[in-house]
């Protein structure tokens, strides 16, 4: 049984995911609260999408990470049981194990950001004089980014390298990255589109290469060997705004 000390408490935010075997993934985070710890399971309520209950269906194994004191720490649980109503809640089983996580495992948020990205070879240097080509951000986090192709540099695939460079607003900061292609994203077809920035949690079809500029294209990327300052700043422009959402209303606290 896991020291009480560790778990999270009553009113506490928490982040929970689906728990996944393929870590090339990239599931959305639910934003909800604690409402009770007790001896045999945990209460939280149902996380909102959009304005809509999340459908976490019994059985289901998530990821629930919080914050202890300056800690970052995470534990893996089964949903045993669901509640609808005028708040829907889930139950939880308690831990067999919290372990700390990552700085960088922060939550990511939606965001639309000019990018500019060339890609790297393997016998290139990472500031050698390159083409630069056009993107569009679809959501941030410390550990890295998704973006919007809108010049289409063909080649590109899943394993390899690109440089990204771009600014984020308030916290007055650029950034000038080399990051690894984690996942890449095709539209269904030539003249398909790909939803909003905002709608983090769609994605297209998963291909190996950026194969034929008639495609759209998304590609998820994970920051390499980025320092911890940088990894600070993005980290407060996730909070800020993932504030901004909040008291827009977009998704709940």
């Amino acid at each position: 049984m896991v020291d009480s000390r560790y778990l999270p408490v009553p009113n506490q935010r928490v982040e929970i995911v689906e728990t996944t075997e393929t870590p090339t993934e990239s599931p959305e985070v639910y934003i909800t609260r604690v409402e009770d710890v007790g001896d045999e399971s945990i209460t939280v309520v149902c996380p909102m999408s959009r304005g809509e209950v999340v459908p976490l269906r019994k059985g289901l194994r998530v990821t629930v990470t919080y914050t202890r004191g300056r800690a970052l720490l995470a534990f893996e649980a089964d949903v045993i049981d669901r509640e609808s109503g005028e708040v829907p809640r889930l139950w939880l089983t308690l831990p067999q194990e919290v372990v700390r996580v990552q700085r960088r495992s922060y939550l990511r948020m939606a965001a639309s950001l000019p990018v500019m990205y060339a890609p790297v070879g393997a016998d290139q240097d990472a500031h050698d004089v390159v083409p630069i080509y056009r993107a569009e951000s679809v959501d941030i986090s410390a550990g890295g980014l998704r973006i919007r192709l809108v010049d289409v540099a063909v080649g590109i695939r899943f394993g390899s390298y690109v440089r990204v460079q771009f600014t984020l607003p308030g916290v007055k900061a650029s950034y000038d990255l080399i990051a690894q292609v984690m996942r890449i994203e095709q539209s269904d077809s030539t003249e398909g589109t790909f939803p909003s920035s905002e709608d983090v949690a769609t994605r297209g079809n998963t291909v190996d290469e950026v194969a034929d500029e008639r495609y759209r294209y998304r590609l998820a990327l994970r920051f390499v060997d980025i320092s911890q300052v940088a990894q600070d700043c993005i980290m407060r422009f996730v909070f800020e705004r993932e504030r901004e959402l909040i008291e827009r209303g977009v998704i709940e606290r």
